[in-house]
Protein backbone atom coordinates (compact mmCIF):
# COMPACT_ATOMS: atom_id res chain seq x y z
CA UNK A 1 0.00 0.00 0.00
CA UNK A 2 1.76 3.56 -1.05
CA UNK A 3 1.67 5.96 1.80
CA UNK A 4 -0.41 9.30 1.39
CA UNK A 5 1.73 12.30 0.80
CA UNK A 6 2.57 14.37 4.15
CA UNK A 7 1.43 18.05 2.19
CA UNK A 8 -0.61 18.68 -0.86
CA UNK A 9 -1.14 22.05 -2.23
CA UNK A 10 -5.06 22.40 -3.02
CA UNK A 11 -5.96 23.56 -6.93
CA UNK A 12 -7.47 27.20 -6.15
CA UNK A 13 -11.64 27.81 -6.54
CA UNK A 14 -12.88 27.35 -9.70
CA UNK A 15 -13.72 30.49 -11.95
CA UNK A 16 -16.81 29.52 -12.81
CA UNK A 17 -19.98 30.75 -11.78
CA UNK A 18 -22.30 28.91 -9.76
CA UNK A 19 -25.12 28.17 -12.68
CA UNK A 20 -22.16 27.66 -15.59
CA UNK A 21 -20.62 24.99 -12.67
CA UNK A 22 -24.06 23.35 -11.94
CA UNK A 23 -25.13 22.92 -15.99
CA UNK A 24 -21.40 21.54 -16.40
CA UNK A 25 -22.11 18.72 -13.20
CA UNK A 26 -25.30 18.07 -14.63
CA UNK A 27 -24.26 16.91 -18.19
CA UNK A 28 -21.22 15.35 -17.12
CA UNK A 29 -23.75 12.31 -16.80
CA UNK A 30 -23.47 12.36 -20.50
CA UNK A 31 -19.97 11.42 -20.52
CA UNK A 32 -20.58 8.24 -18.33
CA UNK A 33 -21.48 5.74 -21.00
CA UNK A 34 -18.90 6.78 -23.14
CA UNK A 35 -16.02 6.29 -21.10
CA UNK A 36 -17.89 2.72 -19.85
CA UNK A 37 -17.47 1.84 -23.33
CA UNK A 38 -14.17 3.33 -23.70
CA UNK A 39 -12.40 2.05 -20.76
CA UNK A 40 -14.08 -1.37 -20.97
CA UNK A 41 -15.89 -0.63 -17.33
CA UNK A 42 -19.73 -2.13 -18.35
CA UNK A 43 -18.75 -5.60 -16.01
CA UNK A 44 -17.87 -3.02 -13.11
CA UNK A 45 -21.36 -2.17 -13.30
CA UNK A 46 -22.86 -5.61 -12.43
CA UNK A 47 -22.33 -5.79 -8.61
CA UNK A 48 -22.50 -2.63 -7.58
CA UNK A 49 -25.95 -2.53 -9.16
CA UNK A 50 -26.88 -5.41 -7.98
CA UNK A 51 -26.58 -3.61 -4.23
CA UNK A 52 -27.41 -0.43 -4.84
CA UNK A 53 -30.75 -2.17 -6.47
CA UNK A 54 -31.68 -4.18 -3.02
CA UNK A 55 -30.76 -0.92 -1.07
CA UNK A 56 -33.12 1.27 -2.99
CA UNK A 57 -36.08 -1.30 -2.66
CA UNK A 58 -35.28 -2.34 0.96
CA UNK A 59 -34.80 1.96 1.89
CA UNK A 60 -37.95 2.39 -0.37
CA UNK A 61 -40.44 0.61 1.52
CA UNK A 62 -38.80 1.72 4.81
CA UNK A 63 -39.22 5.49 3.71
CA UNK A 64 -42.95 4.83 3.09
CA UNK A 65 -44.67 3.07 5.89
CA UNK A 66 -42.34 5.59 8.43
CA UNK A 67 -43.69 9.05 6.33
CA UNK A 68 -47.09 6.85 5.99
CA UNK A 69 -47.22 5.97 9.85
CA UNK A 70 -46.05 9.68 10.65
CA UNK A 71 -48.94 11.78 8.60
CA UNK A 72 -51.54 9.02 10.21
CA UNK A 73 -50.81 10.11 13.61
CA UNK A 74 -50.49 13.97 13.15
CA UNK A 75 -53.80 13.62 11.43
CA UNK A 76 -55.38 11.86 14.53
CA UNK A 77 -53.65 14.29 16.72
CA UNK A 78 -54.58 17.17 15.27
CA UNK A 79 -58.55 17.78 15.66
CA UNK A 80 -59.30 21.29 14.32
CA UNK A 81 -63.22 22.21 14.66
CA UNK A 82 -63.37 24.37 11.76
CA UNK A 83 -63.86 21.63 8.24
CA UNK A 84 -62.11 24.19 5.85
CA UNK A 85 -59.11 24.54 8.29
CA UNK A 86 -58.95 20.84 8.62
CA UNK A 87 -59.14 20.15 5.64
CA UNK A 88 -55.82 22.81 4.86
CA UNK A 89 -53.93 21.40 7.61
CA UNK A 90 -54.89 17.95 6.65
CA UNK A 91 -53.39 18.78 2.86
CA UNK A 92 -50.27 20.45 4.16
CA UNK A 93 -49.43 17.12 6.46
CA UNK A 94 -49.77 15.27 3.21
CA UNK A 95 -47.70 16.96 1.30
CA UNK A 96 -44.70 17.51 4.03
CA UNK A 97 -45.61 13.41 4.25
CA UNK A 98 -44.36 13.11 0.74
CA UNK A 99 -41.91 15.40 0.77
CA UNK A 100 -40.32 13.72 3.86
CA UNK A 101 -40.68 10.38 1.88
CA UNK A 102 -38.87 11.52 -0.98
CA UNK A 103 -36.25 12.84 1.03
CA UNK A 104 -35.75 10.10 3.33
CA UNK A 105 -35.23 7.69 -0.15
CA UNK A 106 -32.64 9.34 -1.39
CA UNK A 107 -31.07 10.55 1.96
CA UNK A 108 -30.75 7.01 3.17
CA UNK A 109 -29.89 5.20 -0.15
CA UNK A 110 -27.20 7.93 -0.62
CA UNK A 111 -25.77 7.38 2.88
CA UNK A 112 -26.08 3.70 2.27
CA UNK A 113 -25.15 3.21 -0.96
CA UNK A 114 -21.73 5.42 -1.46
CA UNK A 115 -20.47 3.89 2.29
CA UNK A 116 -21.27 0.19 1.37
CA UNK A 117 -20.17 0.34 -2.02
CA UNK A 118 -17.61 2.47 -1.59
CA UNK A 119 -14.46 -0.43 -2.16
CA UNK A 120 -16.48 -0.94 -5.60
CA UNK A 121 -16.88 2.64 -6.60
CA UNK A 122 -13.34 3.29 -5.60
CA UNK A 123 -11.71 0.98 -8.01
CA UNK A 124 -14.30 2.14 -10.82
CA UNK A 125 -13.14 5.73 -10.17
CA UNK A 126 -9.29 4.02 -10.30
CA UNK A 127 -10.07 2.62 -13.19
CA UNK A 128 -11.39 5.71 -14.70
CA UNK A 129 -8.69 7.29 -13.99
CA UNK A 130 -5.93 5.54 -15.55
CA UNK A 131 -8.01 4.75 -19.08
CA UNK A 132 -8.52 8.92 -18.98
CA UNK A 133 -4.71 9.41 -18.29
CA UNK A 134 -2.93 6.18 -18.64
CA UNK A 135 -1.28 6.88 -15.16
CA UNK A 136 -0.91 3.77 -12.95
CA UNK A 137 -2.60 4.51 -9.87
CA UNK A 138 -2.59 1.80 -7.18
CA UNK A 139 -5.55 1.16 -5.15
CA UNK A 140 -4.20 3.21 -1.95
CA UNK A 141 -6.72 2.56 0.72
CA UNK A 142 -8.12 -1.56 1.11
CA UNK A 143 -11.67 -1.97 1.63
CA UNK A 144 -11.86 -1.11 5.42
CA UNK A 145 -9.56 2.37 4.86
CA UNK A 146 -11.91 3.00 1.99
CA UNK A 147 -15.04 2.51 4.08
CA UNK A 148 -13.81 4.52 6.70
CA UNK A 149 -12.59 7.63 4.24
CA UNK A 150 -16.81 7.62 2.63
CA UNK A 151 -18.36 7.32 6.15
CA UNK A 152 -16.24 10.66 6.77
CA UNK A 153 -16.81 12.03 3.33
CA UNK A 154 -20.32 11.40 3.28
CA UNK A 155 -21.47 11.53 6.99
CA UNK A 156 -19.28 14.22 8.18
CA UNK A 157 -21.77 17.11 7.42
CA UNK A 158 -24.72 15.13 8.13
CA UNK A 159 -26.35 17.30 11.17
CA UNK A 160 -25.62 20.38 8.89
CA UNK A 161 -27.53 18.24 5.75
CA UNK A 162 -30.48 17.12 8.14
CA UNK A 163 -31.09 20.97 9.77
CA UNK A 164 -31.12 22.03 6.30
CA UNK A 165 -33.54 18.94 4.79
CA UNK A 166 -35.89 20.22 8.30
CA UNK A 167 -35.53 23.55 7.28
CA UNK A 168 -36.81 23.06 3.55
CA UNK A 169 -39.71 20.24 4.34
CA UNK A 170 -40.79 23.51 6.72
CA UNK A 171 -41.21 25.70 3.93
CA UNK A 172 -43.69 23.38 2.49
CA UNK A 173 -46.35 24.41 4.71
CA UNK A 174 -46.86 27.66 3.64
CA UNK A 175 -49.42 28.83 1.74
CA UNK A 176 -48.98 28.00 -2.00
CA UNK A 177 -45.28 29.00 -3.13
CA UNK A 178 -44.20 26.85 0.08
CA UNK A 179 -44.22 23.26 -1.45
CA UNK A 180 -42.38 24.87 -4.59
CA UNK A 181 -39.59 26.43 -2.48
CA UNK A 182 -39.51 23.31 -0.46
CA UNK A 183 -38.82 21.32 -3.37
CA UNK A 184 -36.24 23.49 -4.90
CA UNK A 185 -34.79 23.70 -1.53
CA UNK A 186 -34.46 19.54 -1.15
CA UNK A 187 -32.93 19.46 -5.00
CA UNK A 188 -30.02 22.02 -3.87
CA UNK A 189 -29.30 20.75 -0.81
CA UNK A 190 -29.68 16.86 -1.36
CA UNK A 191 -27.62 17.58 -4.51
CA UNK A 192 -25.02 19.66 -3.00
CA UNK A 193 -24.24 16.73 -0.45
CA UNK A 194 -23.91 14.23 -2.87
CA UNK A 195 -21.80 15.92 -5.40
CA UNK A 196 -18.96 15.97 -2.18
CA UNK A 197 -18.98 11.97 -2.26
CA UNK A 198 -19.44 11.99 -6.10
CA UNK A 199 -15.71 13.96 -6.55
CA UNK A 200 -14.07 12.57 -3.63
CA UNK A 201 -12.74 9.42 -5.36
CA UNK A 202 -10.07 11.03 -7.56
CA UNK A 203 -9.07 13.72 -5.29
CA UNK A 204 -8.23 11.06 -2.60
CA UNK A 205 -5.56 9.38 -5.25
CA UNK A 206 -4.42 12.78 -5.74
CA UNK A 207 -3.56 12.68 -1.91
CA UNK A 208 -6.06 15.33 -0.77
CA UNK A 209 -6.76 14.80 2.87
CA UNK A 210 -10.11 14.82 3.81
CA UNK A 211 -10.07 18.10 4.68
CA UNK A 212 -8.70 19.34 1.57
CA UNK A 213 -11.24 16.89 -0.70
CA UNK A 214 -14.07 19.35 1.57
CA UNK A 215 -12.76 22.71 0.42
CA UNK A 216 -12.11 21.66 -2.72
CA UNK A 217 -15.89 20.78 -3.54
CA UNK A 218 -16.91 23.99 -1.43
CA UNK A 219 -14.77 25.99 -3.69
CA UNK A 220 -17.08 24.46 -6.56
CA UNK A 221 -20.35 24.13 -5.25
CA UNK A 222 -21.73 24.48 -8.36
CA UNK A 223 -20.07 21.50 -10.14
CA UNK A 224 -20.90 19.40 -6.83
CA UNK A 225 -24.30 20.28 -7.05
CA UNK A 226 -24.67 19.74 -10.93
CA UNK A 227 -23.52 16.15 -10.12
CA UNK A 228 -25.95 15.87 -7.26
CA UNK A 229 -28.71 16.98 -9.57
CA UNK A 230 -27.58 14.25 -12.64
CA UNK A 231 -27.93 11.24 -9.69
CA UNK A 232 -31.25 12.21 -8.04
CA UNK A 233 -32.48 12.66 -11.89
CA UNK A 234 -31.46 9.06 -12.33
CA UNK A 235 -32.56 8.41 -8.98
CA UNK A 236 -36.52 8.99 -10.08
CA UNK A 237 -36.10 5.90 -12.85
CA UNK A 238 -37.57 2.97 -10.26
CA UNK A 239 -35.04 0.27 -10.02
CA UNK A 240 -33.29 0.72 -13.16
CA UNK A 241 -31.65 4.62 -12.25
CA UNK A 242 -31.80 3.17 -8.34
CA UNK A 243 -28.59 0.67 -10.64
CA UNK A 244 -26.91 2.97 -12.80
CA UNK A 245 -26.92 6.45 -10.32
CA UNK A 246 -23.97 5.19 -8.10
CA UNK A 247 -21.97 3.69 -10.54
CA UNK A 248 -22.73 6.26 -13.28
CA UNK A 249 -22.15 9.29 -10.91
CA UNK A 250 -18.68 8.01 -9.71
CA UNK A 251 -17.31 7.83 -12.98
CA UNK A 252 -18.83 11.68 -13.74
CA UNK A 253 -17.51 12.94 -10.88
CA UNK A 254 -13.92 11.12 -11.16
CA UNK A 255 -14.16 12.61 -15.02
CA UNK A 256 -14.71 16.53 -13.70
CA UNK A 257 -12.62 15.99 -10.43
CA UNK A 258 -9.71 15.29 -13.23
CA UNK A 259 -10.32 18.58 -15.17
CA UNK A 260 -10.64 20.53 -12.66
CA UNK A 261 -7.16 18.58 -10.99
CA UNK A 262 -5.51 18.96 -14.53
CA UNK A 263 -6.62 22.78 -14.78
CA UNK A 264 -4.17 23.23 -11.62
CA UNK A 265 -0.48 23.31 -11.92
CA UNK A 266 -0.40 23.94 -8.08
CA UNK A 267 -1.52 20.38 -7.53
CA UNK A 268 1.49 18.22 -6.56
CA UNK A 269 1.27 14.90 -8.82
CA UNK A 270 1.50 11.83 -6.44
Amino acid sequence: MNSMPESVVSPPPSPRTFVAGFATGFRAFLRAPAAFTRYRLWHYQIAPGIVSLLLGTGVLLLAYRSSRGLAEWLDEKIVIPWEWLDATVTWSIGIVAAFAWIVAFIFLHKQLVLVALAPLLGRLAELTVRGAEGESYRQRLGAAQAVGRAIRINLGGMTREIGLTLGCLLLALLPIVGPFLSAAGLLLVESRFLGIGLMDFPLEYRGLSVTESRRFTRERAGLASGLGAGYLLLMTIPFVGWMFAPTFGTVAGTLEALDELNSSPTLSQP
